[in-house]
């Protein structure tokens, strides 16, 4: 037991004689404080555990040694029996007349809950059903060196035992990455093990870092906070989501500084190489990073598209490698998001003012990935993907908030909060397409098509675009020939209408496709027009409209 229990102990009997002689009769029957010995660990290596938080069931060891049956051994004079000495039931102190008694009595059963009388929801359980984890290997570094640590759990008390070589534990391999030396010194990396706290507490501490870039709005700040932390559980989750930003340079540098704190073995990259990512062990170290590429060339938009999931192979100097890991994205300052694909999407206000760096003190840095680190340990195996009502996100936005809301465990709150934060997202997205040209054309479209139309030709549709877009205050030049790229690009195929040019056949497949599109724009209207309209909005997508 602690030296803190201990002497916790000694205050609570100070005054006390300490020599059997010097009992006196009222004093009888308080055994001496009881010690322990540390536990050994595995290989008689002795196991690491918090002193500032100690076991509860090593507090529950002592306070058991009084025994539970009432009674309390006698200390009397040497050579004397010790004799039982009865202690009177708690709750029930003697010399208290009956209206004391009836007093004390009314008292009790008005707080039976609280007491553990009445509902189990407030009954203290002297052995609490403590979750234990399954050990976790992950590197770490300490004095200087990088090694690979075994964290077991006892409760809620965590053990760490390390190798600089590495070890193998039932029967896998987990041994320290070969990193070049300028990213073995500079990478950021935990250098031990606590209790873990909960998400909200780990939520707080990495959105109060994050908060220090003014650019970042609070719904802004909130949603990177879920994904700095999601980056910690990259290896276990089959989809990673791309974060694309855009703003002004020196705002994103101090966002990369703050992200480099709170992400797991971050590292910040100029450009996607394939020189530079042919040195760096991604497939091992699982990385994330922190990326600018002002200028993306076709084949690094590919390599950020493919790195998305895992399992995909890229040729990287000559050889197959896979690039699965976290990745934020800067673009520049007027770079197009819908370039950037699917993902989460940030733009830096550039009316913010600007911040000076904050600066984080070693132990405030040991401390953050310390954290995390006992966070990820403690929650690995029990990430579950949030429920979400279907059709309330876009596709790729409601997979992004399952795994999202996975890392925040046991945490309703915040999984809530991860699905209010992309449903905003997910009407800006929609308002962003239907004020597009191809949200214009979609409704071009549908306008032609509630007319009972059998067929529209191309400059049609581009006359009907064009008159939607003066209805909404802007003033859209469209050619025929821009309008048939549209088209194409959105699934709609034109063919030949005979001499008057290519265009549209309303069949029911073109119908549905139409309808289809409108309902992913946010373009149907709130009145159903025609068949198609209303199966898809009361009966949601159906290939059975007539």
């Amino acid at each position: 037991m602690s030296d803190e229990l201990s002497q916790g102990e000694g205050d609570e009997g100070a005054g006390l004689p300490r020599s059997a002689g010097q009992v006196p009769n009222d004093n009888a029957g308080f055994p001496p404080a009881a010690t322990s010995a540390p536990s050994a660990g595995p290989g008689g290596q002795q196991e690491a555990t918090d002193p500032a938080h100690p076991c509860p069931s090593e507090a529950q060891g002592e306070a058991e040694s009084v025994g539970s049956t009432g009674t309390l051994p006698a200390m009397g004079v040497e050579g004397s029996q010790p004799e039982a000495i009865e202690m009177d039931a708690p709750f029930t102190p003697t010399g208290q007349s009956a209206i004391e008694k009836l007093a004390d009595a009314f008292a009790i059963a008005s707080h039976e809950d609280f007491l553990g009388r009445g509902d189990d929801l407030w009954r203290w359980d002297p052995e609490p059903d403590y979750y234990e984890p399954p050990p976790t290997a992950d590197l770490i570094r300490r004095d200087g060196s990088i090694s690979m640590a075994c964290v077991k759990w006892k409760g809620p008390c965590p053990s760490l035992t390390t190798s600089t070589q590495g070890f193998t534990y039932k029967g896998t391999n987990y041994d320290v990455p070969s990193l070049p030396a300028a990213i073995e010194s500079w990478l950021l990396l935990p250098s031990g093990v606590m209790p873990s706290d909960s998400a909200r507490v780990v939520f707080d501490d990495v959105y109060e870092v994050l908060e220090h870039c003014s650019c970042l709005s609070e719904d802004q700040c909130e949603l990177l906070t879920f994904w700095c932390m999601d980056t910690w559980f990259s290896d276990r989750l089959d989809f990673v989501p791309k974060l694309s930003i855009t703003g002004p340079r020196h705002a994103v540098d101090l966002l990369f500084e703050m992200m480099r704190y709170v992400c797991r073995r971050a590292l910040l990259l100029a450009g996607i190489k394939p020189a530079v990512l042919k040195q760096i062990p991604i497939g091992e170290l699982k990385p994330t990073l922190l990326i600018q590429l002002t200028t993306p060339s076709k084949s690094a938009s590919e390599l950020l598209e493919v790195s998305d999931y895992p399992g995909y192979f890229v040729s990287c100097g000559g050889e197959l490698r896979q690039f699965h890991c976290p990745r934020a994205v800067y673009f520049g300052e007027d770079y197009d998001p819908k370039k950037a694909g699917n993902g989460l999407y940030i733009h830096l206000s550039r009316s913010a003012p600007v911040t000076l760096r904050p600066f984080l003190s070693d132990s405030a840095l040991t401390r953050l990935q310390n954290e995390l680190f006992s966070y990820r340990c403690r929650n690995l195996d029990r990430l579950e993907f949030v429920e979400l009502p279907p059709g309330e996100l876009l596709p790729h936005l409601d997979v992004i908030a399952r795994r999202l809301g996975a890392v925040v465990v046991d945490d309703p709150t915040l999984q809530s909060r991860v699905a209010e934060i992309l449903r905003l997202h997910s009407k800006q997205i929609h308002a962003d397409r239907a004020g597009g040209i191809e949200g214009i054309v979609v409704q071009s479209i549908l306008r032609l098509a509630h007319r009972d139309e059998l067929q529209a030709y191309v400059r049609d549709i581009a006359t009907a675009a064009i008159q939607i877009s003066i209805e909404q205050g802007e003033s859209l030049k469209l050619s025929s020939e821009k309008v048939g790229h549209v088209l194409k690009r959105i699934g709609l195929y034109t063919r030949s209408l005979g001499s008057g040019g290519r265009g549209l056949v309303f069949d029911k497949a073109t119908q549905l496709r139409a309808h289809r599109l409108a309902m992913e724009y946010g373009l149907l209207p709130s009145v159903s027009e025609c068949g198609y309209c209303h199966h898809l909005q009361v009966l949601g997508d159906s290939p059975d409209a007539q």
